[in-house]
C-alpha cells in the first residue's frame, strides 16, 4: 500500500513538473548582435535618438545635440547620420537653433518616409519661452546627407507645451501625413492635444485644431503616439501629467474618417493614490482593427499591456506583461520582421526576485507569440554600452536586420547597435526610382559610386573604443526557470524516501 502511494505521488509530481514546459516551447529567434558604438562622441549633451527604416536598405538616425556657444547643456542642434548596411555616415547638423531665438533649443526629432522616398522630419524649438515651436522640413532620402538638398525649415505651430516627446508624425499613402502634439502653456489659456494634417506630402498643411482640452490648467500632455490604419483609422494616445512631473493617466482616442472627427478621449489607465505613475505608452497593430498598447506604471515602474479588437473602442483589462523587468526608461519599441512577427524592445532592469536573469539595466527583447502572449525577454545589449540606458529607438531594415539606438541618462551619448535575426529571410532593398529633372527620364538610385548618393564612411566609429562589461548570457529556453522550481518537488521525494526508510527500520 505504501509503495502504491509513493508511485502515485511520484506520478503527480512528474506531471506537475513537465506541464509548464509544454506551454513554453515557442521561443524568440536567435539574434547575432554586433557590439554597440558611440556615434555622437559629443563634448556635451546628445539625446533623443530616432531611427527610420528605408526600403532602400538604409537606416536614418536623427538626434538632438548641444553644439552652440550659449551657456547650459540643453540640446540646440538636430543631428543626422545614415547607415548603409555596413557603416554609418559622418554625422551632420541639419538645424542649429539661432541665437536670435533667445532660448536656442532643438529637441525631439521624429520622421517618416513616403512611397517616393521623401523623408518628412519634425522637431521642436524654443524661440519664445515658454512656448515651443513645431518645425518641419523634407528631403529625398538619397540626398539626406546633403544639407543643401533639404527644404527650408518652416514652423507649423508656435504654441507647443514642449514636454518630452510631445509631438509625433505618421504617414501612409492612403491617409497622408498626420501630426499630433501637446499645445498651450497652462494658466488661463490652458493646454490641449492638437492635430494637423497634409494631404499633399507637406506642400500645404491644415490649420491646427484641438482634439482634447485639459480641464486642469496644471496638467498637460507628453509622450504622444499616433498610429494609422487604412483606409481611415487613426489611433492616438498621450500621457497626462501634473505638477509632480509623473504621469497621471494614459489617454486614448481614435478617428474613423481620417481625422475629420474624433471619438471622445478616454483614459486607458489612471494612476491610483499610492501608485507611482502612468506613462510611456506605445501602440502596435496586431491585425486589422487589433491593437496592443504597452505602457509603464502601477505601484512601481511595471509594464502594463492592454489589447483592443474593435479599432480601439474597447480594451482588455491590463496585466503585468513582463514580470521579470522594471524601470522608468522610456517607451517600448515595436518592429515587424520579414516573417510578420512583432518584436518589442525595452530598456529595463531586472526586477527584484528574478536575479537568475542578472541585475543590470539593458535593452531587452521579446516576440509576440499570439493570444496575448509574449516570449520571455532576453537581454539584447550583450556587449554592454548600456550604462543608464534610456529612451531606445529600434527599427528593422531589409526584414531581418535590427538597428537600435539609445542614450544614457547620465552619459548623454548616442549609441547604435545592429543585429541579424537568424531565422528571418533578408528582403532585397528596393532602390528609389526618381525623375531626373535635367532629362525628364526615370532613373534608379542605387548604392554605386555613379549615383548622387554621397559615399558613406565611418572613420570616427572605427576608432571608437567599445566599453567592456561582463555580459549576461541570454536564457536560451524561456522555461528554464522551471528547473529551479523543480528543486522543491525533488526535495519532497528525497524526504519521502528518507522517512520511508526510517519507518522500515522501526518495523
Amino acid at each position: 500500500m505504501m509503495i502504491s502511494k509513493f508511485f502515485f505521488l511520484l506520478f503527480l509530481i512528474f506531471v506537475w513538473f513537465i506541464q509548464p514546459m509544454t506551454k513554453v516551447t515557442a521561443q524568440a529567434p536567435d539574434i547575432d548582435w554586433q557590439p554597440p558604438v558611440n556615434i555622437s562622441n559629443s563634448e556635451m549633451t546628445s539625446t533623443d535618438p530616432f531611427l527610420l527604416a528605408d526600403p532602400a536598405g538604409l537606416a536614418h538616425l536623427f538626434w538632438a545635440e548641444k553644439t552652440g556657444p550659449t551657456p547650459g547643456n540643453s540640446a540646440d542642434t538636430i543631428m543626422y547620420s545614415v547607415w548603409n548596411g555596413k557603416t554609418w555616415s559622418r554625422p551632420i547638423d541639419l538645424y542649429i537653433s539661432p541665437l536670435s531665438d533667445g532660448n536656442p533649443i532643438s529637441v525631439f526629432p521624429r520622421a517618416v518616409i513616403d512611397e517616393d522616398g521623401t523623408i518628412h522630419l519634425i522637431w521642436m524649438t524654443l524661440p519664445d519661452f515658454p512656448r515651443y515651436a513645431l518645425n518641419y522640413r523634407q528631403v529625398p532620402s538619397w540626398e539626406a546627407t546633403n544639407l543643401n538638398a533639404w527644404s527650408p525649415p518652416i514652423k507649423l505651430d508656435a504654441n507647443l507645451t514642449g514636454q518630452q516627446y510631445s509631438a509625433d508624425i505618421a504617414y501612409n499613402p492612403e491617409q497622408g501625413l498626420h501630426i499630433a502634439y501637446a499645445s498651450g502653456t497652462g494658466g488661463i489659456q490652458g493646454r490641449a492635444i492638437s492635430y494637423l494634417t497634409s494631404q499633399d506630402k507637406g506642400v500645404s498643411w491644415s490649420e491646427p485644431r484641438d482634439i482634447f482640452q485639459f480641464a486642469d490648467p496644471e496638467r498637460g500632455g507628453s509622450n504622444i503616439r499616433i498610429l494609422l490604419e487604412p483606409p481611415g483609422f487613426i489611433y492616438l494616445s498621450w500621457t497626462e501629467w501634473d505638477r509632480s512631473g509623473n504621469g497621471q493617466a494614459v489617454y486614448f482616442t481614435y478617428s474613423e474618417d481620417n481625422g475629420k472627427t474624433w471619438a471622445n478621449p478616454f483614459p486607458l489607465s489612471v494612476r491610483l493614490e499610492n501608485e507611482y505613475e502612468r506613462d510611456w505608452n506605445n501602440m502596435a497593430l496586431l491585425g486589422p482593427g487589433q491593437l496592443v498598447s504597452i505602457w509603464e506604471g502601477g505601484f512601481r515602474a511595471y509594464r502594463g499591456a492592454m489589447y483592443s479588437y474593435d479599432h480601439g473602442k474597447t480594451w482588455t483589462t491590463p496585466f503585468d506583461v513582463f514580470p521579470i523587468l522594471i524601470g522608468d526608461n522610456g517607451a517600448v519599441q515595436f518592429a515587424n520582421d520579414s516573417k510578420g512577427r512583432l518584436h518589442t524592445f525595452i530598456a529595463n532592469r531586472v526586477r527584484e526576485g528574478y536575479d537568475i536573469y542578472g541585475s543590470r539595466l539593458g535593452l531587452w527583447h521579446s516576440v509576440y507569440l499570439g493570444n496575448e502572449r509574449w516570449s520571455k525577454p532576453t537581454i539584447a545589449s550583450v556587449f554592454g554600452g548600456d550604462t543608464n540606458m534610456t529612451n531606445p529607438t529600434v527599427t528593422i531594415v531589409n526584414g531581418n536586420t535590427i538597428v537600435a539606438a539609445w542614450y544614457g541618462s547620465q552619459i548623454y551619448e548616442i549609441y547604435v547597435m545592429t543585429g541579424i535575426i537568424s531565422d528571418a529571410p533578408s528582403l532585397p532593398p528596393s532602390p528609389w526610382p526618381i525623375i531626373n529633372p535635367m532629362i525628364g527620364k526615370t532613373v534608379t538610385v542605387e548604392e554605386t559610386p555613379s549615383t548622387t548618393k554621397p559615399e558613406l564612411d565611418a572613420p570616427k566609429l572605427e576608432a571608437t573604443v567599445i566599453p567592456t562589461f561582463s555580459p549576461i548570457k541570454p536564457t536560451e529556453n524561456p522555461g528554464s526557470d522551471i528547473y529551479i522550481s523543480a528543486i522543491f518537488p525533488v526535495l519532497i521525494i528525497v524526504a519521502f524516501l528518507a522517512l520511508r526508510h526510517k519507518h522500515s527500520r522501526h518495523q
